[in-house]
């Protein structure tokens, strides 16, 4: 699979998608809010005791001196210890439940949207060294496809829209953009290999 993160159909579903209309008069512009953890990457911790125990459907990315060493699959590894730190990073699928977010018509109506997307971690690597933030990256990225979406239609077709094809266009919009920034990245990464070779 090409992207680090997969959003295939069967895992990228807006499970509570609720659009209702808004009673505010004034047009708020708002970011939605920050989520403060990210769920399937937990923070890097020093090994004290030599040994890692990595459970069933997460990886534990091993850092020696500050710099990746090797990716720990499920089972007890020794390490050498206070030299060592690693990531845990979960496998899994992952729901993440949006906060409210308002969105605008077309016709110039305010809609307030309630959402939740999920994902899934398919490169342990690329998605902690390539990315700053996963999860509140995707979030971003979930409403920015949302709110560009719901700006093409007016406020009676928003309202009748069918959730499954919404959700589905809703991913494969964040699948392009998912693509677009892999190839990116990729890009720069031959870019600078280029560099050294010179």
């Amino acid at each position: 699979m090409k992207n680090y993160i997969s959003c295939s159909s069967t895992l990228l579903l807006l499970s509570t998608f609720h659009i209702t209309p808004s009673i505010a008069h004034e047009i708020n512009y708002q970011q939605p809010a920050i989520l403060t953890h990210t769920t399937a990457i937990s923070p890097r911790h020093t090994l004290k005791s030599g040994f890692i125990s990595v459970d069933e459907g997460t990886v534990a990315l091993v850092e020696f001196f500050g710099g990746f060493h090797k990716t720990a699959t499920p089972g007890l590894h020794y390490h050498p210890p206070l030299f060592t730190s690693y990531i845990r990073v979960d496998l899994r699928t992952v729901l993440v439940d949006t906060p409210n977010q308002e969105a605008l018509t077309n016709d110039m109506q305010k809609l307030v949207i309630d959402g939740s997307f999920s994902y899934r971690i398919t490169d342990a690597y690329k998605a902690v060294y390539n990315v700053q933030n996963l999860e509140n990256n995707l979030t971003f990225l979930f409403y920015q496809s949302v709110l560009s979406h719901l700006a093409q239609l007016s406020n009676k077709e928003a309202m009748n829209l069918d959730k499954n094809k919404f959700s589905k266009h809703i991913k494969n919009t964040i699948n392009i953009q998912l693509n677009a920034i892999e190839d990116s990245y990729e890009d720069e990464e031959d870019l600078s290999g280029k560099r050294k070779c010179k």
